[in-house]
């Protein structure tokens, strides 16, 4: 089962704001003119890179209840943990860096001493179907 990820609004603001002045920077030597040929390609080289990243790592987020595991997927970035190591999840507010596109997040505490943040759409479905599938689950 697939959950696709809550996106707070000043964040997405904030996002689509760097892409678009990476997408300007890019652009700009042809609009202005005046940059010399090898100005351009790199300004292009380096902008347009950066743009696409920031748009894979913001648009390709979701998160995954397996068979066994819970997969996360964020851009390039895979993580996979399996269900029966979850012992804990907290529903918590943060702006830590991690996986998760909104402050209101959920804390999943597995293994021994490891955490992730995640921020599923539809926090209670999302924990109703964890709470399903680990019956060791602490919340």
């Amino acid at each position: 089962m697939v959950f696709a990820p809550k996106r707070d609004l000043w964040l997405s603001i904030l996002i689509w704001l760097c892409v678009g002045v990476l997408v300007f920077s890019a652009i700009s030597p042809f609009v202005i003119g005046g940059a010399e040929i090898i100005e351009t390609i790199i300004v292009l080289a380096i902008c347009v890179p950066c743009a696409a990243f920031m748009l894979w790592i913001w648009l390709d987020v979701s998160y995954e209840l397996r068979e066994t595991d819970l997969y996360i997927r964020m851009g390039p970035s895979r993580k996979s943990v399996p269900l029966e190591s979850i012992r804990k999840v907290n529903p918590v507010r943060s702006l830590i860096a991690s996986t998760a596109t909104s402050i209101d997040r959920l804390e999943i505490h597995y293994k021994a001493y490891d955490m992730i943040y995640i921020s599923p759409l539809h926090q209670e479905a999302f924990l109703a179907e964890l709470r399903r599938r680990c019956p060791q689950l602490k919340l």
